[in-house]
C-alpha cells in the first residue's frame, strides 16, 4: 500500500497527511510500473490465473484514474 491507494486523487480527505514530494515521487513511480502492455502487474500471489487477469485490469484502472487525477497523463 502507498500513500496513493489513500489519496488517489489531489481533493482526497487523506491527501493532507502526505507532503507534494512524497506523492510526486510515488506518481513517478507509479507511471514507471506501467508494463510495455499498457497495463500494471499486482504486487501479490494470486490463487490463480483468472484472479490475476482480473485484478490486473482492476489495477490497471487504478493507476490510470489516479494519474489522471494528479495531471499525469
Amino acid at each position: 500500500m502507498t500513500p496513493l491507494h489513500l489519496a488517489s486523487s489531489p481533493d482526497s480527505p487523506w491527501r493532507r497527511l502526505f507532503d507534494n514530494t512524497t506523492i510526486e515521487g510515488h506518481l513517478d513511480r507509479l507511471a514507471r510500473d506501467q508494463q510495455s502492455d499498457g497495463g500494471w502487474a499486482i504486487t501479490w500471489e494470486p490463487p490463480g490465473v483468472a484472479s490475476t487477469l482480473e485484478w490486473r485490469g482492476i489495477e490497471t484502472l487504478r493507476a490510470l484514474r489516479t494519474l489522471q487525477a494528479y495531471g499525469q497523463l
